[in-house]
Parts: C-alpha cells; sequence; structure tokens
C-alpha cells in the first residue's frame, strides 16, 4: 500500500512494483504503519476520551460527533503515514510536520480524509460484526473473505487517493524529488505481462 502512495504521489498510472521480499525492509515497513497509528491514536484517543466523558445520552448528534472524530483521527493517521513513507523517516511522522503538511493542502485534503474515515469506520463496523453477528461457522468464513476484500481494496483506493493529493499539492508541500529509497527495487513494475 505505501508503494500505491508513492507512485500515486509521482503521477504514475502503471502499477506499483512489486515489494522486496528482504525482512528488514517488510519490519522497517511494518514500524512505519504502527508509528502512524499510534501517532493517530495518540491525537484523537484523548479528544474522543473527553467527548465520551461529557456525553450524556447517545443520539443522532453524537453520532455526527464521533463521526467528524474518526475522520479527524483517520486524516491525521493518513498524513502521518504518508509524511513518513515519503520523507523515509519514521521522526517525520510528527505532530508539528502533519499539522504543517494538512494546513498547506487545505481544504483539497477533506475528500482523502472522509475517504479515509468511511474505510476505518467500516473496518472497524466489520470487525465488530465478525465477532458478535454471525451465528455460523460459514458465514463467518464467508464474511471474512469479504471483509479482506473490503480492507484491502479500501486501504489501496486511501493511498491512491492520497498520492494523487499530494501529487496535486506537491509545490506547497515539497516534500521529495525521487521515488524514496525503499519504494525501488529491482523487480518490474508491471503485474501483467502484455504492457
Amino acid at each position: 500500500l505505501g508503494r500505491v502512495l508513492v507512485a500515486s504521489a509521482l503521477g504514475e498510472n502503471d502499477h506499483p512494483r512489486w515489494p522486496e521480499w528482504s525482512p528488514a525492509d517488510i519490519a522497517e515497513g511494518i514500524g512505519r504503519w504502527i508509528w502512524a497509528a499510534l501517532m493517530g491514536l495518540g491525537v484523537g484517543a484523548p479528544t474522543a476520551a473527553l467527548c465520551w466523558d461529557h456525553l450524556d445520552r447517545i443520539d443522532w448528534i453524537s453520532g455526527l460527533g464521533v463521526a467528524v472524530l474518526v475522520v479527524l483521527v483517520a486524516g491525521f493517521t493518513q498524513m502521518a503515514l504518508a509524511a513518513s513513507l515519503m520523507l523515509e523517516t519514521i521522526a517525520a511522522a510528527n505532530p508539528v510536520t502533519v499539522v504543517r503538511a494538512i494546513g498547506r493542502i487545505g481544504w483539497a485534503y477533506l475528500v482523502p480524509a472522509v475517504v479515509a474515515g468511511v474505510v476505518t469506520a467500516g473496518t472497524g463496523l466489520g470487525v465488530y460484526g465478525l465477532l458478535f453477528h454471525l451465528p455460523r461457522m460459514w458465514m463467518e468464513a464467508l464474511a471474512l473473505w469479504g471483509f479482506w476484500v473490503f480492507v484491502l481494496y479500501g486501504g489501496m483506493v486511501v493511498m491512491r487517493m492520497m498520492g494523487l493529493t499530494y501529487h496535486a499539492h506537491a509545490m506547497e508541500l515539497f516534500w521529495f524529488r525521487r521515488r524514496p529509497r525503499w519504494a525501488s527495487g529491482n523487480r518490474p513494475g508491471r503485474i501483467y505481462a502484455n504492457s
């Protein structure tokens, strides 16, 4: 998914290159994703806890507040991940860099953040449904397959939208001029043979 983001940010229309299978690269990529998720939760969890403490009852207004929080946290996490992937360091996923980047993009960042929020909410509802609302094992196996299709496809759409948003606002962000070291490999970039 990180390669989808980089390929989109560079304005490429072809599929991204195949990932390398070295344990060091895989561990570094997983570390970036975990750090971005922790940064998003670190910013959003205290706000969500404060809002939850002040809720008297659950109605459509509180549901709208929860939806706004999900979009904000997903948008922040998405930008933190983009910063750590494009700048090739985990230290770039800090709140100052992320807030500055979102401010530079402006209102154009709203659409990728809302899509990331919808995919995040759908993923959370899918996990809840898989764990608590499926009575038969065969239903759960089929639902689990559908869940992973949704999660992976949603992740690709979110990363593609983020990359295209970066590509459209590259002059404002000015994060990188070349393909990051981790995204350049020796394998060919096409996954189909007739191109």
